[in-house]
């Protein structure tokens, strides 16, 4: 697909390939356990007059790509589809606010970023 999520001991990374890298203007992205305060699976929808800076949004489709400013905050997207996204809502990192992207099992990613979550608390 071009996006995975690999685990490390204290951080993962949303990794990026081939054209979804591309679009994206980002090919990695390290984000801390400690910065990451809610995980979920559902649906997003870009707001109308949402800024790309960098980023791609496809008209007449759901395609957004890159970093996206949102009133004063900065999500990362990348996805062709609104629905059963991984949705990632940060605190202290050093770019984004969100992280939104697609991933051919999003559910269980999250499951297991849930898992790494639990185990940086005990």
């Amino acid at each position: 697909m071009g996006r995975t999520i690999q685990f490390g001991t204290s951080e993962c990374t949303l990794m990026l390939s081939g054209w979804h890298a591309v679009i994206a203007f980002e090919s990695r992205i390290s984000l801390a356990y400690r910065a990451i305060k809610h995980v979920q699976v559902g649906s997003f929808t870009p707001q109308p007059g949402t800024l790309r800076m960098p980023g791609t949004e496809i008209p007449f489709s759901s395609t957004y790509a890159g970093r996206f400013l949102y009133g004063n905050d900065w999500y990362f997207l990348s996805f062709e589809r609104t629905d059963s996204l991984l949705l990632l809502d940060l605190e202290g990192h050093a770019k984004y606010k969100k992280i939104i992207v697609q991933l051919d099992s999003p559910t269980k990613t999250a499951i297991a970023l849930q898992q790494h979550l639990l185990a940086q608390h005990e």
